[in-house]
């Protein structure tokens, strides 16, 4: 009958824009993966490297923690090019250490990437469907983003009314590390595949 025919035409909607949704997600969950691993490398490397300088010099830690790092791009005439950024060392190895800053702003921005293709393709399915699709996870997503995004990361009153990602509460500053962020995710693909269902 032509009400199957609806409902099945429906469901295939669905499913592709999920579907999509979800390798966005995977995209950004491997992005994240990329950048975290990379970040945790990169430190262990200048850990081993400042190690067989004091052995060498015989200097102390604090030494090399105040000196610059200096960031250099390698030109098509094989010439370094120094670029403006730098930092010290021992800021440089604050930043991406473990649940150092890098990590969790990365966390943050990939949170605040995920939702925003959460609301391109739930826009899409309720185009074309003319049905609303309601996620609490989703919001508390949404919650979490206008905090980072609106409030310089600090949880804001909004934080109180989620109800699933209830770790922050109203002036923490959201601080997402790898395991909650992997927690995140697998929530994210366990709900789709609900609202799928449903």
């Amino acid at each position: 009958s032509r009400g199957v025919i609806v409902s099945k035409i429906f469901f295939m909607i669905m499913e592709k824009e999920l579907h999509q949704f979800l390798e966005r997600v995977n995209e950004i969950y491997g992005l994240f993966l990329d950048a975290t691993t990379g970040f945790n490398e990169w430190n262990m490397n200048l850990l081993k490297q400042q190690e067989n300088i004091q052995k060498q010099t015989g200097e102390s830690l604090e030494f090399f923690e105040s000196k610059k790092y200096l960031y250099f791009v390698e030109q098509e005439d094989g010439k370094l090019h120094q670029l403006s950024h730098w930092t010290t060392l021992g800021e440089l190895k604050k930043r991406i250490k473990n649940k150092g800053e890098n990590h969790l702003k990365m966390a943050n921005l990939s949170l605040v990437m995920i939702y925003s293709y959460w609301e391109y393709y739930r826009s899409k399915i309720q185009e074309r469907t003319k049905k609303l699709i309601n996620s609490d996870l989703m919001g508390d997503i949404r919650h979490l983003r206008i905090s980072i995004i609106h409030n310089k990361g600090i949880g804001n009153e909004n934080m109180n009314k989620c109800k699933i990602l209830n770790q922050f509460k109203e002036g923490d500053k959201i601080e997402i590390d790898d395991e909650y962020f992997e927690k995140i995710v697998d929530l994210i693909r366990k709900e789709i595949n609900l609202i799928d269902k449903k």
